[in-house]
Protein backbone atom coordinates (compact mmCIF):
# COMPACT_ATOMS: atom_id res chain seq x y z
CA UNK A 1 0.00 0.00 0.00
CA UNK A 2 1.16 3.38 -1.01
CA UNK A 3 2.40 5.50 2.07
CA UNK A 4 2.88 9.13 2.34
CA UNK A 5 5.25 11.50 4.61
CA UNK A 6 4.65 14.78 5.36
CA UNK A 7 6.80 17.21 6.76
CA UNK A 8 6.72 21.05 7.71
CA UNK A 9 9.99 22.38 8.39
CA UNK A 10 11.76 25.80 8.60
CA UNK A 11 15.11 26.56 7.28
CA UNK A 12 17.06 28.45 10.07
CA UNK A 13 20.61 27.54 8.65
CA UNK A 14 20.61 27.79 4.83
CA UNK A 15 24.15 26.34 4.24
CA UNK A 16 23.21 23.30 6.16
CA UNK A 17 19.98 23.06 4.52
CA UNK A 18 21.88 22.78 1.32
CA UNK A 19 24.00 19.99 2.49
CA UNK A 20 21.03 18.07 3.71
CA UNK A 21 19.18 19.00 -0.03
CA UNK A 22 22.03 17.20 -2.10
CA UNK A 23 21.80 13.86 0.27
CA UNK A 24 17.72 13.89 0.61
CA UNK A 25 17.00 13.79 -2.81
CA UNK A 26 19.35 10.20 -3.67
CA UNK A 27 18.32 9.12 -0.23
CA UNK A 28 14.41 9.50 -0.83
CA UNK A 29 14.87 7.60 -4.77
CA UNK A 30 17.28 4.85 -2.72
CA UNK A 31 13.77 3.75 -0.99
CA UNK A 32 11.40 3.92 -3.81
CA UNK A 33 10.25 7.42 -2.86
CA UNK A 34 8.54 10.53 -4.74
CA UNK A 35 8.21 14.00 -4.32
CA UNK A 36 4.77 14.87 -4.80
CA UNK A 37 5.19 18.58 -3.33
CA UNK A 38 8.40 20.50 -2.26
CA UNK A 39 8.06 23.86 -0.54
CA UNK A 40 6.08 25.24 -3.06
CA UNK A 41 3.36 28.48 -1.98
CA UNK A 42 0.68 27.50 0.89
CA UNK A 43 -2.46 29.36 1.62
CA UNK A 44 -4.16 28.69 4.63
CA UNK A 45 -8.09 28.41 4.22
CA UNK A 46 -9.22 27.61 7.70
CA UNK A 47 -7.19 28.01 11.17
CA UNK A 48 -4.05 29.07 12.64
CA UNK A 49 -1.94 27.01 10.93
CA UNK A 50 1.41 28.86 9.83
CA UNK A 51 3.42 26.04 7.73
CA UNK A 52 7.06 26.63 6.60
CA UNK A 53 8.21 24.63 3.80
CA UNK A 54 5.58 21.36 3.33
CA UNK A 55 7.42 18.69 1.58
CA UNK A 56 5.47 15.77 0.51
CA UNK A 57 7.03 12.21 -0.20
CA UNK A 58 5.15 8.82 -1.65
CA UNK A 59 6.52 5.61 -0.86
CA UNK A 60 5.56 2.16 -2.34
CA UNK A 61 4.94 1.19 1.52
CA UNK A 62 5.28 1.95 5.00
CA UNK A 63 8.31 -0.55 5.16
CA UNK A 64 10.28 1.42 2.84
CA UNK A 65 8.92 5.26 4.14
CA UNK A 66 10.50 4.33 7.32
CA UNK A 67 13.78 2.59 6.11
Amino acid sequence: MTAYVISDSKVIDPDAYDSYRKIAGPSVEKYGGTYVARRGEVEVLEGEWAPGGVVMLQFPSMEKARA
